[in-house]
């Protein structure tokens, strides 16, 4: 907020730290400008700490996806289920459900081309080409390491 101090001719912007005035504090224009950009940066950041957790999360997700498949594999679980154990458990007309398959995205930056994170499929393979969404919408084109495993976060 743009506050009017003093002699009632000088502005400040109040922040958290204390009351910006550039100058004596009498260039209005001025401490509106700089009110203005920190509220811009202020949302921002706020936009960008809610994809971030929106991104941490669908990764969340993801890892929890892998770690049943891996489960039902071990305990010898069939997934998706049989039409037939569907109805046994669920009543006639229940309809087996498609296999979930998370979309490959590369989280980052939008524009900045230095480091990506991609988590691999479960159904991924050592030398496997995967292609993948980056986060300004390109697509790029990984090999999957040797030794890489499905659900295993990749730094590219």
């Amino acid at each position: 907020d743009v506050e009017t101090e003093c002699c009632g001719l000088c502005f400040a912007v109040e922040t958290d730290g204390g009351n910006i005035s550039p100058g004596c504090g009498c260039d209005k224009d001025a401490v509106e400008a700089i009110s203005n950009e920190l509220q811009k940066r202020k949302v921002t950041r706020g936009n960008i700490a809610q994809v971030q957790m929106q991104e941490n999360l669908m990764i969340e997700v993801i890892k929890m996806n892998v770690q049943l498949d891996q489960l039902a594999k071990k305990e010898s679980v069939a997934y998706p289920p049989s039409q037939e154990t569907m109805e046994q458990v669920f009543g006639p007309g229940a309809k087996v459900p498609q296999k979930w398959q998370a979309p490959i995205m590369a989280m980052g930056v939008p524009g900045d081309q230095t480091m990506l994170q991609v988590q691999l499929p479960a159904d991924a393979v050592a030398g496997q080409t995967l292609q993948v969404q980056g986060p300004g919408g390109a697509i790029i084109q990984l090999q999957v390491p040797a030794g890489a495993l499905p659900g295993q976060v990749l730094q590219v």
